[in-house]
């Protein structure tokens, strides 16, 4: 199961309701499974082993893309913590990398829970 989130590009107007009419249509060439193997071989490569992707949701815009909660894994207690997000492309399967100060902040809470629960 996954779930579908729009990207709505307009603001939010001055008063009153927002009227959203949507209709979604189009072909996703990329499975959630293979999209979330090559967000962990990039998360394994660039930002921590202990670092894994889950939850996948599929954003729809302009360019539809898969994005993984980031989770920090820490052996005998599993799943720990979100870090944050990591998206790939699901047309062409490629991550779309995180700016380098997202992943030093990812790493950065990463290593800080790690070392809170590691006796």
């Amino acid at each position: 199961m996954f779930q579908i989130a729009y990207e709505y590009p307009d603001q939010w107007p001055e008063s009153g309701p927002l009227k959203i009419k949507a209709q979604l249509q189009g072909e996703i060439q990329i499975a959630p499974t293979d999209a979330r193997r090559e967000a962990n071989h990039y998360i394994t490569l660039y930002m921590g082993v202990l670092l894994g992707a889950n939850d996948p949701v599929l954003v729809w815009g302009d360019t539809p893309k898969w994005r993984f909660t980031c989770y920090l894994h820490m052996p005998h207690l599993g799943r720990v913590a979100s870090v944050g997000t990591i998206d790939v492309d699901a047309s062409s399967g490629e991550v779309i990398p995180p700016p380098s100060k997202i992943i030093q902040q990812m790493q950065d809470q990463a290593r800080d829970l790690a070392s809170r629960l590691s006796s």
